[in-house]
């Protein structure tokens, strides 16, 4: 019985994921059969400056399609771009638009100075 619980606790400590809060895209995609839509996404991390994965739904308004997609991108400062492949549309695309991203080294904030006793 013991082996069984210890079997089960290694499995759960190695298949705990790193946690990271996710980023919202939305923005518009362009798959290289020609259509530009909109697009909304998940992507798996919201700081700045890092690669991410990204998976979700774009809608192409001038062909009245929809398009699901998975990829990988890059996110800057409030804007990611993504790479990916649309299985809806069997077409690879790539996205641009705003993220709700963190900064990972924000600046120090200024501490006011503390005045010094006459000498």
């Amino acid at each position: 019985m013991m082996k069984h619980f210890a079997l089960i606790g290694m499995l759960l400590a190695g298949a705990t994921p790193a946690i990271a809060d996710p980023g919202i895209f939305l923005g518009t995609t362009c798959n290289f059969g020609g259509s530009v839509g909109v697009s909304v996404k998940v992507l798996s991390n919201n700081k700045e400056d890092r690669g991410v994965l990204a998976s979700g739904v774009s809608y192409y308004p001038l062909t009245g399609k929809f398009g699901i997609d998975a990829g990988a991108g890059y996110l800057f400062n409030k804007v990611a771009v993504t790479f990916g492949w649309d299985f809806l549309n069997n077409n690879p695309n790539i996205g641009g638009g705003y993220v709700n991203t963190k900064d990972d080294n924000p600046s120090p904030i200024s501490q006011p100075e503390t005045p010094q006793p006459p000498a």
